[in-house]
């Protein structure tokens, strides 16, 4: 059992909201209470990956084994901008899912369907969050990668590296 999440917040700094990708202390020198109240119930909610019981994710888009308490880093493959976490169901057993559909199957409690995708409704695949996955057909993942690719293009003109 979770103590309540105004117990937890006494116990959270803002360091460890800012490590889990929430905002930057640059631009957010102070949050305030509601935020990081937010933030824990968010990142204290954590439901159970189908077919792999022994792992839970939550909102925020982070991926844990119960046992442990350890939260899985999700790796890139060689030519893949995919992000994927190996889930293990016995002892040398593994099978590696991406981290978007293992966070999504969580939350919904089923596997997407053949011919269907875990798309990034912002175009960022490192936002893992339930509220930034959809599920989408194979053109979805196409307008998601041209979302990312203008988001990388926009960048590059603000930063004044690329000049037309």
């Amino acid at each position: 059992m979770s103590p309540p999440a105004s117990r937890l917040s006494t116990r959270i700094s803002t360091d460890h909201i800012f490590k889990a990708g929430v905002g930057s202390k640059k631009a957010c020198p102070r949050l305030n209470r509601k935020a990081i109240l937010m933030f824990v119930e968010d990142f204290e909610n954590w439901s159970t990956v189908p077919g792999f019981p022994h792992y839970e994710a939550n909102r925020l888009g982070a991926i844990k084994r119960k046992d442990t308490g350890v939260i899985l880093k999700p790796f890139k493959r060689r030519h893949s901008t995919t992000r994927y976490v190996r889930l293990y169901t016995t002892p040398g057993e593994a099978r590696e899912r991406s981290a978007a559909s293992v966070i999504w199957a969580a939350f919904y409690k089923r596997w997407p369907d053949r011919g269907c995708y875990v798309c990034h409704a912002d175009g960022d695949l490192e936002n893992n969050s339930i509220d930034n996955l959809f599920l989408g057909t194979r053109s979805d993942v196409r307008k998601t990668q041209r979302r990312r690719d203008d988001l990388i293009w926009e960048q590059l003109q603000e930063e004044g590296e690329l000049v037309l």
